[in-house]
């Protein structure tokens, strides 16, 4: 379900979903970046589901998430973001969290007690071949 901005209070913006749905509030500075980086990966789950005929791919438990790259991952109150593992190997008491683009909005507190439970691969990007496929049939 794609989002986008409404309600603007001062220096905040409220974050809405196409059924009115509120996600949360944001600075002017972030909401923008916040709203285009949810539609991007709501535009690459439908592509995915286009590339596969529909099929859905299936969510995995976090414990089985690789560390090494970024993922899909669905947390309990932001939903799906993309992130990666923070494993904050350069601090002196390192406490290792799974860090998403929402961090940079909402502050790391925030991203730490919002920690996803499921993951995905992100979706391949498209390749020349598939475009001009697309090009052709239409």
């Amino acid at each position: 379900m794609k989002i986008h901005t409404e309600n603007e209070d001062g220096n905040f913006i409220d974050i809405v979903q196409e059924d009115c749905k509120l996600i949360g509030t944001a600075t002017k500075e972030y909401a923008s970046d916040f709203v285009a980086a949810w539609n991007w990966a709501e535009d690459q789950n439908e592509r995915a589901e286009q590339r596969t005929g529909g099929a859905v791919m299936e969510w995995k438990p976090i414990e089985t998430a690789p560390k090494d790259r970024e993922i899909l991952l669905a947390c309990p109150r932001r939903g799906v973001v993309v992130g990666s593992w923070n494993d904050e190997r350069f601090k002196k008491k390192p406490r290792p969290y799974w860090s998403n683009y929402t961090e940079y909005l909402w502050g790391v507190t925030d991203c730490r007690n919002d920690q996803p439970t499921h993951w995905q691969p992100l979706p391949d990007m498209p390749s020349n071949n598939e475009d001009k496929t697309k090009e052709n049939t239409q």
